[in-house]
């Protein structure tokens, strides 16, 4: 069984319980490891045959250098990491099923989340047959536009010269967090909506931080990194943080640095973004962003899409294909993500709705659903994360039960336990009006939210 390239695909298979089912397991960021094997034992404790990839390559999911060399792009390891391995784990996969149970999976699922939500959605748009149902959380979809609008709060930090300490960045959050308390479900549980958000940073001018007095130029540099990459003209480019989530990616305090100022801070900027201007857009490994004008950040921006948008933006929204084939698609996101901003997955969803006649039409094989507090890839225990996504798409799959809500579970800011049933988009979650507000079983799904005046529900300004 010949696999291209240098890609590695593991799959794993329960001796004595197969479901007759076969789930592919995502991987994240630039992948490089068989990093969705953490969730084989439990596939493979539900009897399922679990596989996952590196997608052709090997180092830190973090690390974008794989693809560069000094002879140019390594364009093989980026169409691997892009789309062919994982439709190659999918093939290879169900053969060796086959091979060693004498039969074909009655049904193959694909479950992943970040870059694995992305190549879940690609598997859908480019491979539609390979899958029969895909839970894409997370997903790393417009990814030349999400990834160098992750760059954005370091530069914009960087260009203001004012490098927001964690503790005014944890200052600017709970603030937030105690503001909009009730605006994720019409109730005073600690959850918030950042679509009905419309906290302003300049009201905390003056407070006193562990790190200093909150200024006029902090709340300035806030603003920008909600509103987000723009150009010279204040022409939208990409989405930024929502309020209420992490300010990172992160900020590093030097060891001599007094702690009632902000001298000796420096931004940190994520590293996936961080490495994809260095090695895919400057292609040069000794760029930093230190060297980044805004003028430049711009024409990078623009750049990012024109050389790799055909490769890695992942933003088809015609799905007819996967939906002639039967497939069903569940999508979430968290309102809090820190790393993949939610409201491009809500364009991505409203795409396919122009696209594909409709939401009466749509949600017949595909469900968009938000969480409000949670952030990346169910990471933490903030807000309330879905329980078991999977399930419920096989169920809608096999069964024809298409999911009216998404069971979700976490805590809130007080450490609170509490479960919602998530609403599909663009429906959202209100409260009864009587009972405890930390069961599920005391709100519904109503209409959609309306916009906040943060700018974060529309890319028009």
């Amino acid at each position: 069984m010949l696999v291209p390239d240098q890609i590695s695909i593991v799959v794993e298979m329960p001796v004595s319980n197969w479901n007759g089912r076969y789930e592919a397991l995502g991987g994240g960021g630039y992948d490089g490891s068989l990093s969705g094997l953490a969730s084989a034992p439990t596939a493979l404790a539900e009897g399922y045959v679990a596989s996952a990839t590196d997608t052709g390559h090997q180092g830190s999911l973090l690390s974008g250098s794989w693809a560069w060399s000094p002879k140019g792009m390594n364009q093989a390891l980026i169409e691997d990491f892009a789309y062919r391995a994982n439709h190659e784990m999918a093939i290879k996969s169900k053969d060796l099923i086959h091979a060693f149970y004498g039969s074909a999976p009655s049904y193959s699922y694909w479950n992943g989340c970040s870059s694995g939500g992305r190549e879940g959605i690609t598997e859908a748009v480019d491979y539609p047959e390979d899958f029969d149902g895909i839970v894409a959380e997370s997903p790393a979809i417009n990814w030349t536009r999400f990834v160098p609008a992750e760059e954005w709060p370091a530069l914009v930090m960087k260009w203001m010269g004012d490098y927001l300490p964690s503790c005014k960045e944890k200052a600017v959050t709970d603030a937030v967090m105690a503001a909009c308390n009730g605006t994720g479900d019409g109730t005073d549980d600690g959850l918030i909506d950042p679509r009905n958000c419309a906290f302003d940073p300049r009201r905390l001018i003056g407070i006193s931080t562990p790190c200093g007095i909150f200024t006029a130029k902090d709340a300035a540099v806030v603003e920008e990194i909600w509103r987000g990459p723009r150009d010279q003209n204040g022409k939208f480019l990409w989405y930024g943080l929502e309020p209420g989530a992490d300010l990172g990616p992160g900020i590093s305090l030097a060891a001599t640095a007094p702690a009632a100022s902000t001298e000796g801070y420096v931004a940190t900027p994520f590293p996936i973004s961080d490495d994809w201007f260095r090695y895919w857009i400057h292609q040069n490994p000794t760029w930093n962003y230190q060297q980044e004008s805004f003028d430049q950040y711009v024409k990078d921006f623009d750049a990012s899409v024109a050389k790799w948008g055909n490769v890695l933006s992942t933003d088809d929204p015609n799905l007819t294909a996967f939906k002639d084939h039967g497939g069903k698609l569940i999508l979430w996101h968290g309102l809090a993500d820190q790393l993949i901003f939610p409201q491009g997955t809500i364009d991505y969803y409203n795409d396919v709705l122009r696209t594909m006649g409709g939401l009466a039409n749509v949600s017949t094989f595909a469900r968009l659903f938000l969480s409000p507090n949670s952030p990346h890839c169910e990471t933490g225990t903030a807000g309330p994360l879905p329980v078991d996504p999977l399930a419920a798409v096989v169920k809608w799959r096999e069964r024809g039960i298409a999911p009216a809500t998404l069971l979700g579970a976490g805590t809130n800011p007080a450490g609170q336990t509490l479960s919602r049933n998530l609403c599909p988009y663009p429906e959202r979650m209100a409260y009864n009006g009587h009972g405890d507000n930390l069961s599920a079983s005391n709100f519904h799904c109503t209409g959609p939210p309306v916009s906040g005046s943060n700018g974060s529900a529309s890319n028009t300004s």
